[in-house]
C-alpha cells in the first residue's frame, strides 16, 4: 500500500534483493510474503523499460533451464504462494465542486467507512494521513499507531485473508483512485482457472460496492 501512496516503505529492500540475487528472486521473495502487501512494489520497480526487459530475460532463461515456459513459471508461483487478483479504477470528480467532493469522500471514508464490501466485513481501517489503525466498529475501537510513511490514503482491510482496498486522491487529476486486492491461499486452491474466475467476480463486486459508496458519500 505504501507503494500506492508514492512513498514505498520497502522499495530499497526489494532493490537490494534485486541487486544481490536478481529481479526474479526479488519477485519470488515478494510473492512469498516476505514483503507482505507490497508485491506491487516489484511492478513499480519494473516500470523502467531496462529493468523490465532484464527481468523478463532473466525469467525466460531460468524457465528454459528447467525446460519450462515463462507461463509455466508464473503458474508455479501461483501454486506455491497463492493467487493474487488485483484491479485499479478511478472515479473522476470534475468541475468547480470536484476538489470539495474528493475531500468529502476521503473524510467520509475515515469517519464512516463501509461495514462490508463484496459481502466481506471490513475489519480495520489504516489511515496514512494521521498514521493510525482502527478496527471496526470505530465507536468502540482502540487507536493503534501505523508505522508507515504519511500520505493522503486510506486502506480498508477486509476480514478475509489478503483482501484489502487502498483509496487515495490523484495528485495531478480530479479523481479518486481505487486499488483492489484479493487472494486465494495455496491450500484453498484446486484449480487456477477457478481461482481466477472467483477473484474476478470478487473484484467486480468490490468495485460495484465502492462505486455505490462513493456515489452516496460525496
Amino acid at each position: 500500500a505504501e507503494a500506492i501512496a508514492g512513498k514505498p516503505l520497502v522499495a530499497h529492500d526489494i532493490k537490494a534483493v534485486g541487486r544481490r540475487t536478481g529481479l526474479l528472486a526479488a519477485l519470488e521473495a515478494t510473492e512469498s510474503g516476505r514483503f507482505s502487501h507490497h508485491h506491487t512494489l516489484v511492478a513499480a520497480y519494473l516500470l523502467e523499460p531496462t529493468r523490465r526487459n532484464y527481468a523478463l530475460d532473466e525469467l525466460a532463461v531460468a524457465a528454459k533451464a528447467n525446460k519450462k515456459t515463462v507461463f509455466d513459471r508464473l503458474e508455479s508461483l501461483y501454486w506455491q504462494h497463492g493467487y493474487h487478483g488485483e484491479r485499479q479504477f478511478n472515479i473522476f470528480m470534475t468541475g468547480s465542486a470536484g476538489m470539495q467532493r474528493m475531500q468529502t469522500l476521503m473524510q467520509r471514508l475515515r469517519q464512516a467507512p463501509p461495514e462490508s464490501l463484496a459481502g466481506i466485513a471490513v475489519r480495520q481501517i489504516r489511515d496514512y494521513a494521521d498514521l493510525t489503525t482502527r478496527r471496526l466498529p470505530l465507536s468502540t475501537t482502540k487507536v493503534e499507531p501505523l508505522a508507515a510513511p504519511p500520505g493522503d490514503m486510506v486502506v480498508l482491510d477486509l476480514a478475509e485473508e489478503g483482501h484489502f482496498v487502498a483509496i487515495r486522491p490523484s495528485g495531478t487529476e480530479p479523481k479518486i483512485k481505487f486499488y483492489l486486492f484479493t487472494f486465494v491461499s495455496p491450500e484453498r486452491q484446486s484449480d487456477l482457472d477457478a481461482s481466477r474466475e472467483q477473484m474476478t467476480e470478487r473484484l467486480n463486486c468490490l468495485e460495484e460496492d465502492l462505486r455505490q459508496y462513493a456515489a452516496t458519500n460525496c
